[in-house]
């Protein structure tokens, strides 16, 4: 019998999630690990083989797409929202508490990278049943990362996010802009590390799109991990980039400061170069170290 099971599970609103789970490959299991994508990931593009490295080392791991993005439903393709995919991290999590069958498999592990770890911190301090949070070079502050853009940048993708929410609601169909690109260009990130590194890091997918509704940036200032930081009980591993130009390291470190029971490691490299062999066997190492100690 195959240890991989790819289904379909139906979220809060009825949609449904296309999860990847993987079964341990070990008699005893350590655990289970939800593992979340970045902005515009697809769990293809990473998160599909850290399901089978993590189920060699003892674990149960499932991987998942949100709504709108991959091989999950939801119409219109590529919309973004906060909310949603906080219902869908919860929507998998609901799953995989119904779905355990001993005390071990109970023991669950939230991980997260880059936006996905933005949102396994909220989680973390939203939820009281969560064992261990591994967040992988998290965005803790979006209001920071507003205030920091350049005015004519955030002044086109102000214009976009209103002809995207505005069109929307008498019927037009969204309005896209892409995830990475040229400096003077409407998209999301502009910087070298991205523009370099993210399609590198999807070039594993077969159904990542360049693609984002562009009205999510109304609404992205208001998202501040870090706010709810001091609330998380849960054994915490922030793995940071201390190069990175995109979730700012000191912030960061922050959270570690600020949440009951953390720790961080910090890495030689930008957002996007963890990503790359050389980083990720290290990160690998280290966070099955903290898992190790952490669930016993």
């Amino acid at each position: 019998m195959t240890n991989i099971n790819c289904k379909f599970i139906q979220s809060e609103t009825q949609e449904s999630i296309k999860i990847f789970e993987v079964k341990a490959k070990t008699t005893k299991v350590c655990g289970t690990i939800i593992l979340g994508n970045g902005i515009g990931g697809t769990m293809d593009c990473a998160n599909k083989d850290l399901a089978k490295f993590f189920s060699h080392h003892g674990y149960n791991a499932i991987a998942f797409d949100y709504r709108h993005f991959g091989e999950s439903d939801g119409s219109p393709r590529q919309l973004f929202s906060i909310k949603k995919q906080l219902e869908d991290w919860n929507s998998v999590i609901s799953y995989t508490k119904k779905n355990s069958k001993n005390l071990n498999t109970t023991k669950l592990v939230l991980w997260g990278t880059s936006f996905g770890g933005s949102h396994t911190l909220t989680l973390g301090a939203r939820r009281n049943d969560i064992d261990a949070i591994i967040a992988q070079c998290p965005n803790v502050d979006f209001l920071h990362t507003v205030l920091h853009t350049h005015p004519l940048r955030l002044l086109k993708l102000t214009i976009n996010a209103l002809l995207d929410i505005v069109g929307r609601s008498f019927g037009a169909s969204p309005k896209l802009i892409p995830l990475v690109g040229e400096l003077d260009s409407s998209a999301l990130m502009v910087t070298r590390d991205a523009v370099l590194g993210y399609p590198r890091h999807a070039s594993a997918s077969r159904v990542w799109r360049n693609e984002i509704t562009a009205g999510f940036a109304l609404t992205l200032a208001f998202y501040r991990p870090i706010k709810e930081a001091h609330r998380i009980t849960s054994s915490l591993l922030l793995c940071i980039c201390n190069r990175d130009s995109i979730a700012i390291p000191d912030l960061a470190y922050q959270v570690v400061a600020r949440a009951k029971n953390a720790k961080s490691v910090g890495y030689d490299c930008d957002h996007f170069e963890l990503y790359e062999p050389q980083h990720t066997n290290q990160t690998l190492k280290d966070q099955l170290a903290f898992l190790a100690t952490v669930l016993g």
